[in-house]
């Protein structure tokens, strides 16, 4: 899946994301407010992602892109 788009937003609320293909986000915002992300980590582009859960997963953050909340699970 691919999102480009600054309009866009995606949001994971609770239970569990599997990715085990592709999952694109640029220039667009991932909300990760609760469950699990599993299988190939979103990759974000150019965007945003927000971290607001207890919850578990990675993430690829790459350009210009934004992160905020939790950072116990950050790391570089």
């Amino acid at each position: 899946m691919t999102v480009n788009s600054s309009s866009e937003t995606f949001n994971q609320d609770a239970n569990s994301l599997t990715n085990l293909g592709t999952f694109n986000l640029t220039r667009a915002t991932f909300n990760f407010n609760g469950g699990t992300v599993t299988g190939n980590p979103p990759i974000i582009n150019a965007g945003t992602l927000n971290n607001s859960s207890g919850g578990s997963g990675t993430f690829i953050l790459r350009g210009s892109g934004a992160y905020s909340g939790d950072t116990a699970a950050v790391s570089s």
